[in-house]
């Protein structure tokens, strides 16, 4: 091994720009293990005041040992004490050391390392401390005997760091693991593999361990201190690096130049690239980023001060700053194991300014606007929305679900069969039906054999490069000649067509806005409000359950349940309940149009209507109510007929409300819920009630069905209306009928008034 890791192999001053030698750390501790040695063989206890003690101990062995020219001639020597041996083998210079007698010791077996038996029965053990190499063995290159030495160091069982010299050993179908193998590699059952066990480099700034770490820094530049490297392939193909750590196999593994980045997990910030390793201001790019987790900010490239945390945390994002992703798969992108046998990060986003919190959230978001989405699954299947604020478990979560992955167009999705050939980078997939795949669309593939056959059986996203009428070509990042069967899963368009534009969403609440796969312009604030419908444009849910499904547009509901089941277009809900049920009781499923249902459970019989309040409330109003009567916005307009005749028939009457629908919340609630709206269909017509919902306040009013009755003789009567079996009056329409009764009665009293003066002449 070189010991002095320089070109030169001499030890170099540092100064301010340059380091000096680094020296690894296992080093410098097996030189003090070796000192210490040499002190115990000669029974000299440490003493740090006493820097004469290792020559000391050298004179005392010198003069006590004896020497012997090889192992094989130390099992022929009888004596005691101590012994030099020269050499492993004679003729060698390595492999030799200094061995001490243990006559005490009659059973420990020969190893042809650390014990030594002579034919005299002497047990020779060797003097070491920490570390033995293949040499101690018995390994001489000429011999071509690293096998048998290793197998050697494998029978002695020591449980030591042995020293492998840089071989690679062909140890056919076993993988040595009876003690540390150090530097080295094992070819076993013809797959190379490394050692197991990685020793530290250290030095000025620096604190490398894994086998390929940092293989591509050179340790004379100034570039590479204040690092921080652990994992196989972790910085392996890094340049120029300052103030980086990378802790995890192969984390900023494909990374030339670094600055400030912190990657903790296996190919985590694997592919960042920074534009300089200097602290230039202007010049940002692809530095401050942090990654901890496994595949943690895996496609950032150029981006900067970006913060992903968790599994595939920030895996989905590329050249946006300023992000933050925390959680397993917060903008975790599409990345399936790709042709090239590695993950492969398609479409990632260049969002800056994202904050993504929880699990999944944003899962798929590949657009460029700032986000916030906060909570496990909040916006998951968003995919190019912009203007987005999330807050809550599954906050808009099904945005875009049916959106292509890319943004683009579902054109079609299932099971085709066929078969591909692979020439260098062109596959080539021979389709009885190639599902109108066109040029420049994305297609799913699945190589299910072959050689190019897909890892874990994921589903491939590749762009199609040229059609014919039964095949189809896209690339492959990696070099093949092969065939085998294929499927294709989907197609895609490039870009969406439909022009539906998902912006200005306000979610917040568990599961707010849940089920909208399009939407625009809505707000929904309160636990599960709008969690079910697909589609809400320009709308407003605020409160538990407020509109909690359906479909809206233009409308407003405020307050808890208000308006749950019905769609809605133009209509305003406030109220616990607004707009839940109709007057019947039934609960309002169908689409209501520009109706209004204001106070708590204030119901709604269609559209077109204004419910203002529920049972056992009066309506007070502080100053004038104004009715919109323009003559300019009339029409036909005619004399009024209905009068005095009309008015002598209506029936004036007393009474106390006691209002149906004061009654049916309570009745039949053991019922399933169907059944239940049946039977209150059948008691609203002929009721039963016990009085316990009268009112105590005296009313005066007109019977409705008499009203009702009238339409026999006058024909339909314009203040009489029915919906849902309930009868309503509309009485400023009685207004313009008494007027004409007194005009009638006012004529006739002018009558009866000239009648009368002729009379008195």
């Amino acid at each position: 091994m070189d010991l002095i890791q320089t070109p030169s192999k001499q030890f170099i001053d540092g100064d301010r720009r340059t380091p000096g030698t680094p020296v690894p750390a296992w080093w410098l501790n097996q030189l003090q293990g070796e000192l210490y040695s040499i002190l115990n063989a000669a029974g000299i206890e440490p003493n740090k005041a006493d820097h004469a003690q290792v020559l000391s101990a050298i004179k005392t062995l010198a003069a006590n040992a004896s020497q012997v020219a090889s192992i094989e001639a130390l099992r022929k020597y009888s004596g005691d004490g101590y012994v030099n041996v020269n050499a492993y083998h004679p003729n060698t210079t390595v492999g030799g050391g200094v061995f001490v007698a243990d006559k005490a010791d009659k059973s420990t077996a020969d190893n042809g390392c650390t014990v030594i038996v002579s034919t005299d029965g002497t047990r020779w053990k060797r003097v070491f401390s920490g570390m033995l190499n293949l040499h101690d063995f018995g390994y001489v290159a000429s011999k071509d005997n690293a096998l048998a030495t290793l197998n050697a160091a494998e029978a002695a069982a020591l449980g030591i760091v042995v020293d492998c010299l840089g071989l690679s050993i062909d140890t056919g179908n076993t993988y040595p693991q009876k003690n540390k193998y150090t530097n080295g590699k094992f070819v076993i059952d013809g797959k190379t593999v490394d050692v197991q066990y990685q020793p530290i480099r250290s030095g000025i700034g620096r604190f490398i361990s894994g086998t390929g770490a940092a293989a591509n820094l050179r340790s004379n530049e100034w570039t590479g201190a204040g690092l921080i490297v652990i994992g196989e392939g972790a910085m392996e193909q890094m340049e120029k690096c300052v103030s980086s750590i990378a802790i995890g196999d192969r984390a900023q593994g494909f990374s030339k130049v670094s600055r400030d980045n912190i990657a903790i997990g296996a190919d985590s910030l694997i592919n960042v690239q920074a534009k300089t390793e200097w602290y230039d201001q202007s010049k940002k790019a692809g530095t401050r980023n942090i990654g901890i987790g496994g595949n943690a900010g895996r496609a950032i490239t150029s981006g900067f001060s970006n913060v992903a945390i968790g599994r595939n945390a920030g895996q989905g994002l590329g050249t946006g700053s300023l992000n933050i992703a925390l959680g397993s798969f917060a903008i975790g992108g599409v990345a399936p194991i790709g042709f090239s046998g590695d993950i492969e990060n398609f479409w990632p986003s260049k969002t800056s300014g994202t904050v993504a919190i929880g699990e999944s959230v944003l899962m798929t978001y590949q657009g460029e606007g700032a986000q916030t989405a906060i909570g496990g699954s909040a916006a998951r299947n968003a995919k190019m929305a912009e203007k987005l604020t999330a807050v809550g478990e599954s906050a808009l979560e099904s945005l875009e679900k049916t959106r292509a992955p890319n943004g683009g167009d579902v054109l079609w999705s299932g099971t085709e069969t066929g078969t591909y050939t692979q020439s260098g980078n062109n596959i080539t997939l021979t389709l009885n039906n190639l599902r109108n795949a066109t040029v420049g669309c994305w297609v799913g593939i699945r190589l299910t054999s072959g050689d190019a056959a897909t890892t874990q059986g994921d589903v491939i996203p590749a762009e199609v490069v040229s059609v014919t009428e039964t095949t189809l070509n896209v690339k492959s990042s990696k070099e093949l000649t092969t065939s085998g069967s294929a499927e294709i899963k989907f197609v895609y368009s490039a870009v969406s067509t439909n022009g539906t534009k998902n912006t200005d969403l306000v979610a917040i609440g568990t599961r707010a806005m849940k089920g909208a796969e399009t939407a625009s312009y809505s707000t929904a604030i309160g636990a599960e409000a709008m969690i079910k419908g697909k589609n809400q444009l320009k709308s407003v849910a605020i409160g538990g359950s407020a509109m909690r499904e359906g479909d809206h547009e233009s409308s407003v509901a405020v307050g808890f349940w208000a308006s749950p089941y019905g769609n809605s277009k133009y209509c305003v809900f406030i109220g616990d309940s607004a707009g839940y049920r109709n007057v019947r009781g039934d609960i309002i499923r169908d689409k209501i149009t520009n109706s209004i249902a204001i106070g708590f459970n204030s119901r709604l019989n269609g559209d077109n209507e204004i419910q203002i309040g529920g049972a056992g409330q009066t309506l007070y109003a502080p100053t004038t109510v104004n009715i919109r009567s323009d003559g300019r916005d009339k029409t036909d307009i005619k004399p009024m007929q209905n009068g005095l005749e009309f008015v002598m028939k209506l029936k004036p009457v007393t009474g106390y409300y006691d209002r149906r629908d004061s009654y049916t919340d309570e009745l039949f609630k053991d019922l399933p819920a169907d059944e239940r709206e049946a039977k209150i269909r059948e008691w609203w017509a002929n009721p039963e009630k016990d009085g316990s919902h009268k009112e105590e306040r005296l009313r005066h009013w007109f019977i409705a069905q008499d009203v009702a009755a009238l339409e026999s003789e006058y024909g339909q009567l314009p203040m009489v209306n029915l919906k849902n079996d309930t009868y309503t009056l509309e009485y400023e329409s009685f207004i313009p009928v008494m007027v004409k009764a007194i005009q009638e009665l006012s004529a006739q009293v002018e009558d009866l008034k000239s009648e009368l003066k002729e009379l008195k002449k």
